[in-house]
Formats: structure tokens, C-alpha cells, sequence
């Protein structure tokens, strides 16, 4: 019987980048000055919801090499970007939804 390779990605959400990182492997950071269509609110975390999927799907690849995962990844989002009033459930939903169009199996979110 074959094991199916299953990872899970962390998305970590700064002052100025999003970090995506898979266990040994290089981060990859994204400024959010090089994406202002995506993170240029400073209410919202992600806006543009195709657009983003679209990056978050292929900086995924990016991470793993190239290749497309059997098993669609899990990712833990850690939220370390201060928003006027908290995240709600509306910020996380909207996470979950762009993060599942991009591809992934499971989020779970890191309280920090």
C-alpha cells in the first residue's frame, strides 16, 4: 500500500508581506506593495478574491517545487497583522474561501 504525500503549509499574515512556508523548505514572502490590488485595504486581509486565489494557488506550487500535490495541503494561517478591531469571522471565512479556490484541504487558523 502507497502513502499519499500530504503537507501542510503555514500562511502567515505580517505588518508588510505574506509568508508562506512549508516545513524544511525556503520561505516564500510576498510584499503586499508589489500586490496593492490584493492587499492595498487596510480593513481587509485579501480583497479581490479570484485574484487572490489565483496568486495564493501559485505561489503554493511555487513552495512544492513545481508540482501539484496528491492530497491538496492543509494550511495553518497565523494572523500577525494588527486590524482595527480584531479579526472577525467574516475576515476568516473570507480566508477560508480564497485559500480552498487556491486549493487547499484543510485551514485552521493559529489564534496568536
Amino acid at each position: 500500500m502507497s502513502m499519499a504525500f500530504t503537507s501542510t503549509i503555514t500562511a502567515e499574515f505580517t505588518d508588510n508581506a505574506l509568508i508562506f512556508a512549508e516545513d524544511g523548505k525556503q520561505p516564500i514572502t510576498i510584499s503586499y506593495r508589489d500586490h496593492p490590488e490584493i492587499f492595498g485595504h487596510p480593513r481587509f486581509l485579501m480583497v479581490g478574491k479570484d485574484r487572490s486565489a489565483a496568486l495564493v494557488a501559485t505561489t503554493m506550487r511555487q513552495l512544492m517545487g513545481g508540482r501539484l500535490p496528491l492530497i491538496a495541503p492543509k494550511f495553518v494561517v497565523a494572523i500577525n497583522r494588527p486590524l482595527q478591531g480584531g479579526i472577525t469571522e467574516i475576515d476568516e471565512q473570507s480566508i477560508e474561501e480564497i485559500l480552498t479556490k487556491a486549493g487547499a484541504r484543510k485551514i485552521e487558523f493559529k489564534k496568536t
